[in-house]
């Protein structure tokens, strides 16, 4: 699959995981995240590697916890587990996309990266925001 429907799958994906899990919908912005929650997830599609980044704001994975957990409060524990999770319901709703199309994708499990500056290499991203506050920024890279 070339690098711009690539793109399309996990931008869509996260546009619908998001909507689905919480009832809103977020918007493409323009402003990067290079610091926040960082998870990560192996997959593959048609035979390519790639690894997804996931970088999110603390207040955002606060509301998800809210909206979800019903927990105003989340402890570090749960945030990093939102944030695993985050990434396997992205990966997730693009996997189900891609088999309608017959295309083949496989997904690994969600890892933790750490909460600080993202300073992986990537090839391409898609950032986003709910409202005029950036919330998330995508990053994957094509091994």
């Amino acid at each position: 699959m070339d690098s711009a429907k690539i793109k399309a799958l996990l931008r869509d994906s996260f546009c619908v995981a998001i909507e689905q899990s919480l009832g809103e919908s977020p918007k493409e912005c323009v402003q990067k995240l290079s610091q926040g929650y960082i998870s990560s997830l192996a997959f593959s599609c048609e035979g390519d590697k790639y690894t997804l980044y996931i970088v999110s704001m603390l207040p955002f994975l606060q509301h998800i916890s809210s909206v979800m957990l019903f927990d105003d409060e989340p402890s570090e524990e749960v945030l990093q587990d939102i944030c695993k999770e985050l990434a396997n319901l992205v990966a997730g709703v693009a996997k189900v996309s891609a088999n309608k199309n017959s295309v083949a994708f496989g997904i690994a499990t969600p890892l933790f990266v750490g909460s600080g500056n993202f300073r992986a290499p990537f090839n391409d991203y898609c950032y986003f925001a709910f409202g005029q506050n950036p919330c998330c920024s995508l990053y994957w890279i094509r091994h």
